[in-house]
């Protein structure tokens, strides 16, 4: 069995969810019609999101996964706070007032679509992150396809469902807030779809390039835990434990 202390992948994986992910944040009260369905734009760039959560998890299993969520999460938090902050800072007196608040307009967020985007996230990666793993194992590695296209349904429910409490601060009354819902998962299932045979592709060229298979080892799956432990990932093909 070969010896590596590192992945190769994993820093690459985690440094275009992260982006993914604060390009969705930008555009979480952006809404478009999507043959005359109305759409968040955010909503059809997050599976994405969620196939790099799911492919981390089947590549380098729970530990890994977990991990992603909270770096997420943290850059997450670090963006929101870097926005409100540069957004309540003093305009030069010589910039015209249309561009200011324009401007100002284009960078104010609402805490409370904040709050909501960061929540929908954290347990929707969550939910990929726990059970792409969970039923691999369950699975004997099996059904990829199902297991995937389950998880990304799942967790696209979760997320999209935060937009509830976005109707608070925007003009939608409650019942255009369920519409958006309705159709937005609607969209992101289909992508998700679409979106099926790039992630296959990519996990196969992972395993090939890392040459592992992992499989969870007697997880206890602790949320709130950060650290990885190595003893709890069965690696075949190669050792990474010092």
């Amino acid at each position: 069995m070969e010896k590596r202390n590192y992945f190769i992948c994993y820093p690459i994986l985690l440094t275009v969810l992260i982006t993914v992910q604060l390009i969705c944040f930008i555009f979480a009260r952006r809404q478009i019609e999507f043959f005359n369905y109305p759409v968040n734009v955010s909503g059809m760039i997050f599976p994405i999101n969620l196939y790099l959560i799911e492919i981390i998890g089947e590549c380098y299993g729970y530990e890994y996964s977990r991990q992603t969520v909270w770096l997420n999460v943290i850059a997450h938090i670090l963006f929101i706070l870097a926005v409100v902050i540069i957004a309540r800072l003093q305009y030069p007196t010589f910039m015209h007032y249309d561009l200011t608040f324009s401007y100002q307009r284009l960078i104010d967020i609402s805490w409370i679509v904040a709050l909501g985007s960061l929540l929908g996230t954290f347990f929707g990666d969550l939910f990929s992150a726990r059970y792409i793993p969970n039923l691999k194992v369950i699975l004997h590695g099996k059904f990829i396809f199902l297991r995937l296209l389950l998880c990304q349904i799942v967790s696209e429910i979760i997320v999209t469902s935060s937009y509830l409490i976005s109707f608070l601060t925007n003009n939608y009354t409650f019942t255009e807030t369920i519409h958006l819902i309705y159709y937005t998962v609607i969209i992101k299932s289909i992508i998700a779809i679409l979106l099926y045979p790039f992630a296959r592709a990519i996990i196969s060229i992972i395993k090939q390039i890392e040459k592992i298979e992992a499989f969870d080892f007697k997880q206890d799956y602790k949320t709130l835990a950060f650290i990885i432990n190595q003893d709890k990932i069965a690696l075949k093909g190669i050792d990474i434990r010092k």
